[in-house]
């Protein structure tokens, strides 16, 4: 006869006999054989490990690319784990996922091995690519610079500019109007929602000021007797002035110094000027001179 000692009902007169113990419960067989008064009996103890209850908790399961999601596990009754098919230790943690659908699976085991699952499905939006540059590399004030677009994936484009805010992925020729290291900056979106974000430097160089004589008349009246451009705004300067056979007949590294010609000879001369300013960006104008007596 076998016997459940936690209630003291007899459960069966049968010699095997299959239990399902809601715990642990310890059952007593006790043989009879009706000749004898001898009833030996035994205890056994049925010990009733729970089933695991797998369970997955994530704040939110869509995001952009790269996609990093924090994940909680609310199992009960396991004492192993695998999450994504890798051994988990059970501790919180982040996943980082790809663009794309993503079905994570977390198995749970009790010591017995028996095993319960629970699934997150992730979807991972592709993020697009800012990116741009500009031409003239090195802009001077007042100078007009072009963006070129080089986004991928994008439907939306913001551009931050000194001194302005542009939408679209083609933006009017931008005109520059302080000198100065000046920071660029793209955003780009998707249908999505997804951003990225490229930055830039434009170094806008002092803008000079040069005017040139187009003609003198060094004849010793004392009016206009010496050319001599009006420059402002470089830090190196270099003017030479040619023949019409090309040889140098005058040059000089001095602003302040203009050219009058001890024997003059009129004629048509050309004049190269070189000009440096602070950023080391170099500008060069030519032309021609009249000399008339």
């Amino acid at each position: 006869t076998w016997t459940d000692l936690s209630t003291g009902s007899p459960i069966s007169s049968d010699s095997n006999v299959i239990v399902s113990p809601a715990g642990n419960t310890m059952y007593r067989v006790q043989v009879v054989d009706g000749c004898t008064n001898n009833q030996p009996a035994a205890n056994v103890q049925v010990n009733v490990v729970p089933m695991p209850v797998a369970g997955l908790t994530t704040p939110d399961t869509v995001s952009c690319d790269p996609g990093v999601f924090s994940i909680r596990n609310n199992s009960s009754a396991a004492v192993r784990y695998l999450l994504d098919k890798r051994r988990y230790s059970g501790m919180d943690t982040t996943l980082q996922l790809a663009a794309g659908t993503r079905d994570i699976a977390l198995y749970a085991y009790n010591s017995l091995g028996c095993a319960d699952t629970a699934n997150i499905r992730f979807v991972i939006h592709p993020t697009p690519k800012a990116g741009f540059t500009y031409t003239p590399a090195a802009p001077f004030e007042g100078q007009s610079v072009q963006f070129i677009d080089q986004s991928t994936g994008a439907n939306t484009w913001e551009w931050q500019l000194p001194h302005g805010a542009f939408n679209g992925s083609n933006i009017s020729p931008w005109t520059t109007k302080d000198s100065g290291i000046w920071i660029l900056q793209q955003i780009v979106r998707n249908s999505e929602g997804c951003a990225d974000t490229a930055r830039g430097i434009i170094r806008v160089g002092i803008g000079y000021y040069l005017w040139v004589p187009t003609a003198f008349t060094p004849n010793g009246d004392g009016f206009n007797d010496v050319w001599k451009p009006e420059i402002r705004g470089a830090r190196k300067y270099r003017v030479q002035v040619f023949n019409r056979w090309g040889q140098e007949v005058f040059s000089s590294d001095d602003p302040s110094k203009g050219w009058a010609p001890e024997n003059p000879q009129e004629g048509v001369y050309a004049y190269t000027i070189t000009l440096i300013n602070a950023f080391e960006q170099r500008k060069t104008e030519r032309g021609n001179i009249t000399l008339l007596k």
